[in-house]
């Protein structure tokens, strides 16, 4: 199965409104020779930004509903996101499941954090729900 953490982070982005425009991007970057696993912060956010530009996706399909629960995801052969082979990363749901669940319809396996759970459960088989959160504060 390959991960796609890239689209959970391309969501969180989304739902909070990182600062992602104001970065530098490199022109050069050949996004396909870079493993996912070993790229470091400065360069995922580098991603999220080339992704970001209407451009630079060929194949881009918004998944969810209405205002906080759609968020854009690039099917672009080279990104790597195949329907049933997936894996998705959503973080602060808050009590808005339509990505998660269309992502899921979609066939990949999501792994959903938010402290506003109360209690870690699975929602169905494909969507997973851990009672974290991400937070800038220990």
């Amino acid at each position: 199965m390959k991960t796609v953490s890239l689209v959970s982070c391309w969501a969180f982005v989304a739902s909070f409104g990182c600062y992602v425009l104001y970065l530098s991007r490199s022109p050069t970057t050949d996004w396909n020779g870079i493993d996912v696993a070993t790229m470091k912060h400065h360069e995922m956010l580098q991603y999220i930004q080339w992704t970001n530009n209407a451009s630079s996706c060929k194949l881009e399909r918004n998944f969810g509903g209405n205002v906080d629960g759609r968020k854009s995801v690039c099917l672009d052969p080279q990104v790597g996101l195949e329907p049933e082979n997936c894996l998705v990363y959503s973080f602060g749901v808050n009590h808005e499941w339509t990505f998660d669940e269309e992502m899921a319809r979609y066939g990949c396996q999501v792994y959903a954090f938010d402290p506003m759970a109360g209690l870690s459960y699975n929602r169905s088989d494909k969507i997973h729900v851990y009672n974290y959160g991400l937070s800038f504060k220990t």
